[in-house]
């Protein structure tokens, strides 16, 4: 519309100048008219054609993960990992350090977006179509593939708990990177803190053992069977 209006206002000068009547110009309005409305339904149609099929390749289906999927897949893992390697470093962190409150601060802050992060994923599995297991696999390795994903899912919520009432237990809320505060319930029960940091840490490193477990069946996938294993979870779409 704007481009018509544009070429209008050009057209008048272009009248005066050269003696055009307003039946010429009219049809050259015309012209331009269809011309950008041909041009503007064209457009139209490849964009939507775009969105449909960025749509279609966001959600799962019988055979493939879908984009939303997989993104999420990749930031927990990477999350899950660097998390646990923060934890591990600032527990030695002296008094004086500077990293002695930003560490557990940033800790916290990340652990958030984890748990918002999971929950998406959760939700996603519930509501999505999920992709069957490959011929390849025989009964056992799906048994135990199922067996280490719910393992996965339940020992990172249960960190993020564990996480909670650690950084609660005095009465103090979570500050998530200065925008906002996650509300503290008090102590809930008697060593809060300390029954809760046995049992972060220890699932901390259970979550670790289970998800390089994880990604050893992943690898003996593609590199032993040379199957889509890992394929379908970086993207890869058979025709």
């Amino acid at each position: 519309m704007t481009y018509l209006i544009v070429e209008i206002v050009k057209g008048i000068p272009y009248t005066i100048l050269h003696n055009v009547t307003n039946k010429e110009l009219l049809g050259v309005i015309w012209k331009q008219l269809i011309a950008v409305r041909v041009i503007y339904f064209c457009a139209l149609l490849f964009y939507d054609g775009y969105i449909e099929e960025v749509e279609q390749k966001m959600k799962n289906t019988q055979h493939h993960y879908g984009y939303m999927t997989i993104v999420i897949h990749w930031l927990v893992a990477g999350i899950v990992f660097g998390l646990f390697g923060l934890g591990f470093w600032m527990v030695d962190l002296g008094y004086y350090d500077p990293w002695y409150k930003n560490g557990p601060d940033l800790h916290k802050g990340i652990g958030f977006i984890l748990f918002v992060l999971m929950i998406v994923r959760v939700a996603s599995r519930v509501l999505q179509t999920q992709p069957a297991s490959i011929e390849t696999h025989n009964k056992f390795e799906q048994k135990a593939g199922h067996i280490v994903h719910s393992l996965l899912y339940f020992l990172l919520f249960l960190i993020m708990v564990s996480g909670y009432l650690i950084s609660t237990a005095d009465g103090r809320g979570i500050d998530i990177f200065g925008l906002f505060t996650l509300p503290s319930f008090g102590a809930l029960f008697n060593n809060q803190e300390d029954i809760a940091g046995v049992i972060h840490e220890y699932a901390a490193y259970v979550v670790i053992a289970a998800a390089l477990l994880h990604c050893a069946g992943a690898i003996k996938h593609h590199v032993i069977d040379k199957d889509n294993t890992l394929k379908r979870m970086l993207g890869h779409r058979q025709k």
